[in-house]
């Protein structure tokens, strides 16, 4: 579970943020604009914090971020962790941050399960049943067929005064069988999987944000807002996500108008519709910001200075995803989320200052509005350029 920081410098300051976004109440789209522009002048500085990690937080972390000008922490509230669940993490957090003017933002994980399985998000369900079917087959079979069989019954009788005896014929059909060569069946059980639309997932899963949006913190940061890498075998698959963003939208935003909504989306351009369902244009309709999760290190370019077994730049790359991503978000702030470390496959290894450094710098004169590092705890940065 991950907490996020968000730091602005020069004439703007933290409020700044949320005094934009308190506009949404009052028009949407006019809310957006004036925060972009507002953004334009802003550096927005960040980290992701694991709730475990913020828990174990004292007073003279949160002076350290302070002093780093931090100004929004998102805080990753568990949905299924008894010990780092919502209640507990926030309780632990908001005095800490608000009282050195920090602002909380609760990070929550979509879809996924308490197992940390994905769920579809159109809530399709497979479930296997057992079905009975005829198995049809060419040899040797009994073939039943009715034989008529005559009986007799002695009936005793009185004529005349004297008993007499006569008989009875009657009929019956006995069942009898007889061996054929040709077609026949026998009934034989096969295991089918059966799916079914379920909306009782999304529906708890809403229910909890907007309970989460109650406790008092500033914003709502979803995670795991997509397919993982499947969207292009489900019909509809991008218009569910972005269903989905606004149901949230509506939610919080009746809870406080003055919650900024953000969420964190997969970099990968013109294909993320394709795979994830995340389409910028149309998710950004309803954040207040989007957060690409632009990390070099899981592309490929996790090799010494951050480049790829062929030498090529991961700054550049970074560059180039976060200016398409910025083309195509309808113009609210773009904040790039970048690895403070080599890859998900090497977290020891933490990415040296001065490439880190260059990193954001290419994030920012590429049209970023802000950074968020991931994550705190693992950064080889003390100040935040």
């Amino acid at each position: 579970m991950l907490c996020f920081v968000v730091i602005s410098v020069g004439t703007v300051s933290a409020d700044n943020v949320t005094n934009v976004t308190q506009n949404n109440s009052l028009n949407q789209t006019q809310s957006l604009n004036q925060l972009a522009t507002e953004t334009k002048n802003t550096t927005v500085r960040g980290y992701w914090i694991r709730g475990d990690t913020a828990l174990g937080m004292n007073s003279s972390n949160w002076d350290e971020l302070q002093k780093g000008g931090v100004t929004d922490v998102f805080v990753s509230c568990s949905r299924y962790s008894a010990s780092s669940s919502y209640d507990k993490v926030l309780a632990a957090v908001i005095p800490y941050a608000h009282a050195r003017g920090i602002n909380v933002h609760a990070w929550i994980t979509c879809f996924k399960d308490a197992s940390g399985n994905w769920v579809d998000p159109q809530g399709l369900k497979s479930s296997k049943v057992s079905v009975k079917y005829k198995y049809w087959y060419k040899g040797w079979h009994k073939v039943a067929y009715k034989v008529k069989v005559k009986h007799y019954t002695k009936v005793k009788y009185k004529y005349r005064g004297k008993w007499r005896t006569k008989y009875k014929v009657t009929y019956s059909y006995v069942t009898k069988y007889k061996w054929k060569k040709g077609w026949t069946y026998k009934w034989l059980y096969q295991t089918k999987t059966v799916y079914n639309y379920d909306s009782s997932f999304n529906n708890g899963l809403v229910n909890y944000i907007a309970t989460v949006a109650k406790t008092g913190v500033d914003g709502i940061h979803l995670d795991y807002v997509r397919y993982p890498g499947t969207a292009y075998k489900y019909s509809g698959a991008t218009s569910t996500i972005t269903s989905f963003v606004a149901r949230v939208h509506n939610t919080v935003k009746a809870v406080n108008s003055n919650i900024i909504l953000s969420a964190a989306v997969m970099p990968e351009g013109s294909s993320n519709s394709y795979y994830y369902g995340q389409d910028y244009s149309q998710m950004s309709r309803y954040l207040d910001f989007i957060v690409p999760m632009i990390y070099k290190g899981n592309y490929g370019y996790s090799h010494a200075n951050g480049t790829s077994t062929t030498g090529a730049s991961g700054t550049a790359w970074i560059a180039s995803k976060t200016a398409w991503i910025v083309q195509h978000s309808n113009g609210i702030p773009v904040l790039a989320g970048l690895q403070t470390y080599r890859s998900d496959t090497n977290w020891s290894s933490l990415v040296p200052a001065d490439e880190l450094t260059r990193d954001i710098k290419a994030a920012m004169t590429s049209g970023a509005s802000g950074y968020m590092l991931f994550r705190y705890g693992l950064s080889l940065l003390k100040v935040l350029p």
